[in-house]
C-alpha cells in the first residue's frame, strides 16, 4: 500500500493524475509550484528543483537532498498538510 498526495500547478495536470487515481490538487493559475518532494516511508524527504522526467534526470544539471531527519521530516509533512489543506480539489 503506497500512499500518494500531490499539489500541482495546471489543472490539466490535475485532470491527468486524478484520472489515474492519484490523490491530486492544484493550486490557482497563479501560482506555480516548482519545488519537487517525495516523502517515503515518513523516513525519506527528497527535495529538489528538477522535474521528473528524462531530460531533467539525465540531461540537465539539477540538484536534490536526501533528508532523513524525523524532525525535519515532521516539519514539511506540517507544511504539506496545510498546502493540502488550501488547494483546489476539484
Amino acid at each position: 500500500g503506497v500512499k500518494v498526495r500531490a499539489i500541482v500547478d495546471t489543472y490539466a495536470i490535475f485532470k491527468e493524475m486524478s484520472a489515474r487515481g492519484i490523490a491530486c490538487r492544484y493550486l490557482e493559475p497563479v501560482r506555480t509550484v516548482h519545488t519537487k518532494a517525495i516523502m517515503i516511508d515518513d523516513k525519506t524527504l527528497v527535495l529538489g528543483s528538477h522535474n521528473l522526467t528524462k531530460r531533467a534526470t539525465s540531461g540537465n544539471i539539477e540538484m536534490s537532498v536526501a533528508i532523513q531527519d524525523y524532525s525535519t521530516i515532521d516539519q514539511f509533512r506540517r507544511y504539506f498538510d496545510i498546502m493540502w489543506s488550501v488547494c483546489n480539489a476539484s
